[in-house]
């Protein structure tokens, strides 16, 4: 049968007011698995590991998290057609900050990875994206981010996609897959990453907000 599963990572920040904050970003994938459930747990188990040593790489090495933006949690979930959860999720925690010795921009700033599936499909099916936390003030001098961190954020999207589908614990290669309505996937043929930094309202939110009025 071909089955889907939510991928999500989580964390938090350090500093001030980052500390009170949190984040997390996903993606779906596809694979054809005989029992989806069985799976969930150990292919946390091997992620969270390799995607905490990839968290930590410093610039030099093609990092682009930022050392105050802290990796706490991956989670997989076996998911239907309808998007609930078929059973119960895999989950692994620990603890490991980014790796880049920067300044993070605020917490609702985000570097969107989008994802495009084959150009045989068409609408919302085609499309998806996931926003990395964390960002480094490090390539943002001019406002956007300069070419070498555009380059880095790019191969850091591809390794962490590549990464995951190696350590699926299955038989069958499982691809990142938007999720339509319908028990099909059409899988990603590319991933693009953009120079303009993007924001999250709900990241926003999830900042304590201290106003100072001024009466007129």
């Amino acid at each position: 049968m071909l089955a889907h599963y939510q991928f999500t990572a989580s964390g938090g920040w350090t500093g001030t007011p980052r500390a009170e904050g949190i984040w997390a970003f996903g993606m779906k994938f596809s694979v054809t698995a005989d029992d989806p459930d069985d799976q969930v747990q150990d292919w946390a188990d091997a992620v969270f590991p390799d995607l905490a040593t990839q968290w930590a790489l410093a610039s030099g090495a093609g990092g682009v998290i930022s050392s105050e933006c802290q990796l706490q949690q991956v989670k997989f979930a076996s998911i239907l057609t309808t998007g609930l959860y078929s059973g119960e999720p895999g989950v692994a925690t620990g603890s490991q900050n980014g790796g880049v010795t920067s300044t993070a921009l605020p917490p609702q700033c985000a570097m969107v990875v989008s994802t495009v599936a084959g150009s045989i499909f068409r609408g919302p099916g085609r499309y998806g994206r996931f926003y990395l936390p964390g960002v480094p003030s490090l390539h943002f001098a001019s406002g956007v981010i300069d070419s070498t961190g555009q380059a880095q954020y790019l191969s850091w999207a591809q390794s962490l996609i590549e990464m995951i589908i190696d350590d699926y614990p299955g038989a069958n290669a499982p691809v990142l897959a938007h999720f339509p309505p319908a028990d099909i996937a059409p899988a990603v043929s590319q991933v693009r990453v953009g120079r303009v930094v993007d924001t999250q309202r709900r990241r926003r939110n999830k900042v304590t907000e201290d106003y100072l009025s001024g009466g007129l």
